[in-house]
């Protein structure tokens, strides 16, 4: 991959996962690494609901594999992260890392 940034995807099954990622398609493909799914989770507190981020595995435990190729058609849209979110991102794939 060249100059790989993290990145957010908007799947066209709904998902939104953030991955390290190139510009570059290759073969109409793009090659994405290390990939976590997003899910953004409401929990009701005392002054009301509160939103917070969950990254997960994306493909769960079913394969230990961490580069993927995702057809360009099935990618409603992408863009960089924030950095914030980009911290987050690494600190959770260190966290799954050591486990």
């Amino acid at each position: 991959m060249n100059e790989p940034t993290y990145k957010v995807l908007k799947l066209t099954n709904g998902e939104n996962i953030i991955c390290l990622a190139s510009n570059e398609l290759i073969d109409g493909k793009y090659e994405i690494e290390l990939p976590l799914k997003m899910e953004v989770i409401s929990r009701p507190t005392k002054n009301g609901s509160v939103e917070s981020l969950n990254l997960s595995r994306w493909i769960g435990p079913y394969t230990e594999q961490s580069l993927f190729s995702i057809k360009l058609s099935h990618v409603l849209t992408i863009a960089d992260a924030s950095e914030g979110l980009s911290r987050y991102y690494e600190h959770v794939r260190r966290e799954i890392t050591r486990v």
